[in-house]
C-alpha cells in the first residue's frame, strides 16, 4: 500500500509541475500589462534619473538601473516609445520599450546609434527575438537593443 501511495503522489508531484509551467504567450500576456502600466507611470521628473524597475511575475525585475531618457509616444498614430540608456559588463546600450495600438498603422523600428545587439537587438518582453521589420500595431511590447559602446 505504501508502494501505491508513493507512486500516486510522484505522478500527483509531476502533474503538479507540468500544470505550473508556463507558457510564453501566457507569461507575456501576464507581464506585459505590468510593464505597459510602470511605463505610463514615468514622468518627466523620472527623466535622467536611475530606476527602481517593475517586478514581474516570475520575479525579475524589469527596468532597474536603466535611465529614463523619455516617452517619444505618437497618440495619434498610436504609437508608444519610451526610450532608456543603461550599462551592463562596462558596456553602454540604449533600448526603446515600444507597443504599438492595435489598428493603427505599423511603426518604423527607432534608429540605432551604434549596432544592434545580436540576437536580441529586437525582443519581445521574454527576450525572444522580434522577427518583423517593423513594429507590429498588435499590442504587442518589443524591446530594443543598441550597443553604443564598449566603455
Amino acid at each position: 500500500m505504501k508502494a501505491i501511495l508513493s507512486i500516486l503522489f510522484i505522478i500527483l508531484a509531476a502533474s503538479s509541475a507540468l500544470a505550473g509551467e508556463m507558457t510564453l504567450g501566457k507569461w507575456l500576456e501576464i507581464n506585459e500589462p505590468i510593464v505597459k502600466r510602470y511605463l505610463a507611470s514615468l514622468d518627466s521628473k523620472k527623466v535622467g534619473k536611475k530606476l527602481k524597475g517593475v517586478k514581474l511575475s516570475d520575479g525579475k525585475m524589469e527596468l532597474k538601473g536603466h535611465i529614463y531618457l523619455g516617452d517619444s509616444s505618437d497618440p495619434i498614430r498610436g504609437a508608444h516609445i519610451h526610450k532608456f540608456r543603461y550599462l551592463y559588463g562596462g558596456v553602454k546600450y540604449e533600448s526603446y520599450y515600444i507597443w504599438i495600438d492595435k489598428g493603427s498603422p505599423n511603426h518604423e523600428i527607432p534608429h540605432c546609434p551604434g549596432k544592434w545587439l545580436e540576437p536580441g537587438g529586437l525582443a519581445v518582453l521574454s527576450g525572444d527575438v522580434y522577427p518583423h521589420s517593423k513594429i507590429l500595431a498588435d499590442g504587442g511590447l518589443v524591446v530594443t537593443h543598441c550597443v553604443l559602446s564598449s566603455k
